[in-house]
């Protein structure tokens, strides 16, 4: 049997580990939804270790993509990813884009929204950099759906009489999303939740990628006594669908919004 080892907490393989798989099949079905021309000037708002950035490049066909993101660490990784793509990476703050107006073809947030403490104010930032006429678009877990990567656990953690809230639920609502593009101004405005299958190599890859990086889920596992542990892990292995092949899948959700910059008179 595979030996998995816990990835490590941003370090960039160890979010890659955890997340990147899944924000890039999250970011294909997104991309489908987008459905953008080809040869943009993209912004990607909270790139992160690069996994969306590189769909941009490779499904959307970007003519160039410059990222933002508060971390070196993740910002070092995706320069190794991206390094044969035009891609510009910088560390910034998403509500206080160091760019000039109207800079941009599109603007997108890859599972970013709900880690803000301002969502508007970043969207607004979003929508002053992008020329009239472009998109600003984000996708998110729907949190409150029952849609996040790790809810297996979360769900059995309740069970216990344990809670482990996930950071922003209400600003991953696509009702909130919406409120925000429609407050900014914003036009053609649409939404939808997608379903996103994640499928894991057995049930030790699935649990060591999602208890390996500290978040509020990994947390209150770790709390647990080494036998409370082994009870929950245990239960959740008998719960989850198994493949013959030894894998074990399912559900994950996105909710996503997209809109475009009205154009000026």
């Amino acid at each position: 049997m595979p030996q998995h080892e816990p990835p490590k907490f941003f370090d960039g393989g160890g979010y890659e580990k955890m997340m990147g798989r899944w924000s890039q099949a999250a970011g294909q079905l997104f991309l489908d939804f987008l459905e953008p021309p080809r040869g943009l000037h993209w912004l990607d708002v909270g790139c992160g270790n690069g996994a969306f950035t590189e769909l941009l490049f490779t499904e959307a066909g970007a003519a160039k993509v410059t990222g933002v993101d508060p971390s070196d660490g993740l910002l070092e990784t995706a320069k190794v990813r991206l390094q044969e793509h035009d891609a510009e990476l910088i560390v910034g703050d998403a509500q206080t884009l160091p760019f000039a107006d109207q800079e941009f073809d599109a603007a997108v947030m890859a599972l970013v929204i709900n880690f803000l403490p301002d969502p508007p104010k970043a969207v607004s930032e979003m929508a002053r950099v992008v020329r009239p006429g472009g998109t600003l678009s984000s996708y998110i877990w729907d949190i409150d759906g029952g849609g996040f990567t790790m809810e297996p656990i979360r769900v059995s953690l309740s069970g216990l009489g344990i809670e482990a809230p996930v950071t922003g639920p209400d600003k991953a609502r696509l009702d909130y999303m919406e409120q925000v593009w429609r407050s900014l101004g914003l036009e053609d405005i649409s939404s939808t939740r997608m379903e996103v299958p994640l499928i894991y190599e057995d049930f030790e890859d699935f649990w060591n990628s999602s208890i390996g990086i500290p978040n509020s889920v990994a947390n209150a596992v770790k709390s647990l006594s080494e036998s409370d542990q082994s009870v929950l892990k245990e239960g959740l292995r008998k719960t989850m669908a198994t493949g013959s092949d030894g894998s074990v899948s399912y559900a994950a959700a996105i909710n996503a919004t997209q809109g475009r910059v009205p154009q000026r008179t």
